[in-house]
This record gives structure tokens, C-alpha cells and sequence, in this order.
């Protein structure tokens, strides 16, 4: 019988456990009367035998009963009654308690979002952030890493499959209706290889497209959809980003 079930007839088991301690008394003062005892005196003797009954019968529960279950139940039933003499008190704790669970709640599912959750593509395992320090005061500091740098790391990679850039920015995107400033990054074209992520409709990034002649764009799926109405015709179609003519792909 598991410890579940035990719980569940927790009372049943009691009460078996009583019946039979009374009926080992009862055969042994049975037993006495039969030698010649009188009733009263054999029960008393057969009791004296049998020793302290309380402290048998939690010994026997003992050996079904799961002890830090029953202290949690225990604590629990205790927590509950004094909680009912304090109606305040325990609104307040309540209270607390729902903000708290709340908070941690909504930190988990930050935290598992960026950084417990996969990254949607392909071996996201394997996508390491690579970072300059600098050692200033005794202690390592991060730095961005300049173009010219990255270009020179690049050059001389030996360990990375991709070393790609990227760098957040905004841009002003104009030729498709009203002027909107958009998120933009601006990357190295091997990012998409790097990612193993095709465009939808249109090309990747080329080597040439990092030249300081070229101005070659991909738009993301959710600016496509509302700024271009998803209309696959765009590829190709010259927009302005800060007053700059750029040749898009999606």
C-alpha cells in the first residue's frame, strides 16, 4: 500500500490499528480469567502486560505513516487556524503571496524566453556570442568591436564556421507611402548562412553587398506584410533608407 492511499484511509488504519491492541487485551485478560482471575483484576493485569497503549499504537502508526508529509499536513492544518483567528492578517498574506507568485512568474517567462528557450533555427545550439574585453583596472571589461576589427578577425578565423556582425540601429524607410523610422540591423552579409535561413522570396546577402557602393536590403516579414502588403513584387523595388536608395529583398 502506498503512502497515498495509506493517507487517504488514513482513519481506517486507525481505527484498525485500536481494534486490534483491544483485542490483544481483551484474549490475553481472557486468558487470565481462564486461570482462575477475577474479570476486573485479569483486564488490569493483561493492560499492566501489554504496557503503555498510547505509545504502542503511535509506534504502529509509525510504519505506515510518510512523517515529512505528515508534519507538512500537520504545519498546514496549524497555518490554516490562525490564519482564520486573523482575517487580516491573513489578507495581507494573501495579498503577498499573489504578488509574489505573480513577479516570479512573469521574470520566469522572461527568462525562459530569452534565455532558456532555443533559438528558432536550425542547430541553435551551436551559436556562440563573441565578444572583445578589455582589461582595465585589474578586472575584464566588454567592448564593441570596430569594423576594421571585425574585418581582421574575420580574415584570420580559423576556429568559427561564420563570424558574422550585426548592430542594432534605426533607420528612416521611405518609397513605400508615409516616412516611418523601422528597426534595422545592419550585418555582415554571411549572417543568413549563418543562421542556415534563406529569404522568403528575393536573394541572400553576397560578399559584394559589403562594399561601400552597395545598398542591398532584406525586409523583415512582419515590415513586408504591413508596410508592402506582403506583395512579392517588392523584390527588387528601390526604397530610401535614411535618403539613401536601397534595392530590396524580403
Amino acid at each position: 500500500m502506498n503512502f497515498v492511499k495509506r493517507l487517504i484511509l488514513r482513519r481506517e488504519i486507525d481505527r484498525d490499528v485500536d481494534d486490534e491492541i483491544r483485542e490483544h487485551i481483551a484474549e490475553k485478560a481472557a486468558e487470565l480469567e481462564a486461570q482462575g482471575m477475577a474479570p476486573t483484576a485479569a483486564l488490569l493485569a493483561a493492560r499492566r502486560e501489554f504496557g503503555n497503549v498510547a505509545l504502542t499504537a503511535e509506534q504502529s502508526r509509525e510504519v505506515w505513516q510518510y512523517a515529512p508529509l505528515e508534519e507538512l499536513l500537520a504545519d498546514l492544518r496549524y497555518a490554516l487556524r490562525q490564519l482564520r483567528r486573523a482575517p487580516a492578517f491573513a489578507a495581507a498574506a494573501i495579498a503577498t503571496l499573489a504578488l509574489g507568485i505573480g513577479a516570479n512568474t512573469a521574470v520566469f517567462s522572461v527568462v525562459n524566453a530569452v534565455v532558456l528557450r532555443p533559438l528558432p533555427f536550425p542547430d541553435s545550439g551551436r551559436l556562440v556570442t563573441v565578444q572583445a574585453r578589455v582589461i582595465q583596472e585589474g578586472a575584464p571589461r566588454p567592448e564593441n568591436i570596430s569594423y576594421p576589427m571585425f574585418f581582421e578577425f574575420r580574415k584570420h578565423n580559423a576556429a568559427i564556421e561564420h563570424l558574422v556582425s550585426y548592430h542594432a540601429t534605426s533607420m528612416a524607410l521611405s518609397g513605400a507611402g508615409e516616412a516611418v523610422n523601422v528597426p534595422a540591423e545592419i550585418v555582415s552579409w554571411d549572417l543568413f548562412d549563418a543562421l542556415r535561413v534563406p529569404p522568403l522570396a528575393g536573394r541572400a546577402f553576397q560578399p559584394d553587398d559589403e562594399t561601400a557602393a552597395a545598398h542591398t536590403v532584406i525586409l523583415g516579414h512582419r515590415l513586408w506584410q504591413s508596410k508592402f502588403n506582403a506583395d512579392p513584387s517588392v523584390v527588387g523595388r528601390t526604397i530610401s533608407l535614411n535618403r539613401e536608395p536601397s534595392r530590396s529583398s524580403v
